[in-house]
């Protein structure tokens, strides 16, 4: 009911509803909320925020939540985004951010209140719209010449003196810069983890080695790939070791690794059937024992992976256990880059994850846990959007950390297309002045996980042949990020 005083936060009276019997579908039951209509001719954020609290029916009912969706009525009602947002029982604020572009102003935006999955007693107030002017990705990206050389350029000069100190002023000095100092680097499989013969592995080593200078090993290192029963770890170790000795008589950068996903990925792994104390225990003594065997041979660990999505040992066993985990990998190794890594913040329509992974990431530094740096999973399905990117990356600037990019991969688009695509967000990422590295998800359209005929992400087709995509990101490196002169 509307307007009902059992729902009021401060005032006399809110919004009331009683879900009893729900059918399973957030959408079977909706509240129409206020249109709005943008007026500002450029991209904004639309910022909404309520008060909401909920009652269950039952003590046995699933915990209730409301469904935000917007939709343009200009667009017969096409979807422009939605999101679930969890609900208390007592009163909290809430909120929801989407972008909105060009083509929405003057559109009248229906927001909508989803209530028809759980059961329940809903109360909201306090509904509060707000439009915030966001600059354009585009205009962004044009101005990105001028952020690369205020931000990864320098001046340097050269003397050349003789035996006795005096400077020497004849001949002809070259210069020619053989790898940058920023990481640009590339997902990397040991042989035995890509199950590929030594004469494919030996192609996709010589490829990497041609475009890029550092790289992430995103599975070999991750805890049921390089432990698969308790104490086997004399392979996985052997294959990394090969690995990092290639990178090293290549003299690329260190290479990053990743450790945990708290035990999504595989769920028949051992460390998912022992009882909590065991698994801390286990966690203890492989962190100490990985990271030390190797030395100061990885320069980054990603030591926890999709932690706002992949809850399984946090649920089961507390926040404590992953906070452990960064203790014990700086104890263990020092020199490296502690750093997390969260997946759906830059492709998402709207804000919440970007502001959720930036409040998990300030909550971890209150609490003393040794987080260094900002892992960011870019994925793309289709086209770039370079407002949205660039907001994402403002909001995880706030956290005065170096910002990761991994795992980059864009599908679903002609080879051409995701040529075009990618030199934009590297464009984009190389220019922000927060990213400290970008490393790609994928070298090669591995025949054996791509349709024939389709376009993967890699820079190489199945058949072994550069797309677009790896002319466009030599000459992002070798062309206007490179410097290379002779002086007479």
């Amino acid at each position: 009911s509307i307007p009902d005083a059992r729902a009021a936060h401060e005032g006399a009276k809110g919004l009331y509803v009683e879900v009893t019997r729900p059918w399973g579908v957030a959408q079977l039951a909706q509240l129409l909320l206020p249109r709005y209509v943008p007026h500002a001719d450029r991209e904004t954020l639309l910022h909404i925020a309520f008060y909401a609290k909920v009652e269950k029916l039952r003590a046995t009912d699933p915990d209730p939540s409301v469904t935000v969706a917007f939709v343009d009525l200009h667009q017969n009602d096409a979807l422009i985004a939605i999101e679930e947002v969890p609900l208390t029982f007592d009163w909290q604020l809430h909120y929801v951010v989407i972008d909105l572009k060009r083509e929405h102003v003057g559109h009248s935006i229906r927001p909508y209140l989803y209530l028809g999955r759980h059961a329940g007693i809903y109360a909201f107030d306090e509904i509060e719209y707000k439009e915030i002017p966001i600059e354009d990705g585009m205009e962004w990206i044009q101005s990105a010449p001028e952020r690369i050389q205020a931000h990864r350029m320098a001046s340097f000069e050269l003397s050349f003196l003789d035996r006795d100190g005096w400077p020497i002023d004849y001949g002809a000095a070259s210069v020619r810069l053989v790898r940058h100092d920023f990481p640009f680097g590339v997902s990397l499989q040991t042989r035995r983890e890509a199950g590929l013969s030594s004469r494919d592995h030996q192609w996709l080593l010589r490829a990497a080695a041609a475009h890029f200078w550092t790289g992430t090993l995103q599975t070999q290192l991750q805890w049921s790939h390089y432990e698969p029963a308790p104490g086997q770890v004399q392979d996985a170790r052997a294959a990394t070791e090969e690995l990092l000795r290639w990178a090293a008589e290549n003299r690329w950068l260190p290479l990053s690794a990743s450790l945990f996903d708290g035990g999504h990925s595989d769920a028949g792994h051992w460390s998912n059937n022992v009882a909590c104390k065991e698994l801390t225990a286990h966690l203890h003594e492989r962190v100490l024992r990985d990271l030390r065997s190797f030395g100061g041979a990885f320069g980054r660990y990603e030591v926890w992976k999709d932690s706002l999505r992949w809850r399984d040992w946090v649920e089961r066993c507390g926040e404590s256990l992953m906070h452990s985990a960064y203790s014990w990998a700086a104890q263990a190794a020092p020199q490296a880059e502690l750093c997390t890594s969260e997946s759906g913040i830059l492709s998402s329509l709207t804000l919440t994850p970007a502001e959720a992974y930036h409040n998990s990431l300030w909550d971890l530094r209150a609490r003393g846990v040794p987080v260094q740096a900002i892992g960011v999973q870019a994925h793309f399905d289709g086209e770039v959007d370079a407002s949205t990117v660039k907001h994402r990356l403002d909001v995880l600037r706030e956290l005065r950390m170096p910002v990761y990019i991994t795992e980059l991969t864009i599908s679903g688009l002609d080879p051409a297309q995701q040529a075009y695509e990618l030199e934009k967000f590297l464009r984009i990422a190389f220019s922000h002045e927060a990213v400290a590295g970008i490393t790609l998800g994928q070298l090669w359209d591995d025949p054996r996980t791509t349709a024939a005929g389709a376009n993967g992400p890699g820079l190489y087709t199945a058949g072994k042949q550069p797309k677009p995509g790896a002319e466009r990101v030599d000459s992002l490196w070798r062309g206007g990020g490179h410097t290379e002169g002779t002086h007479e």
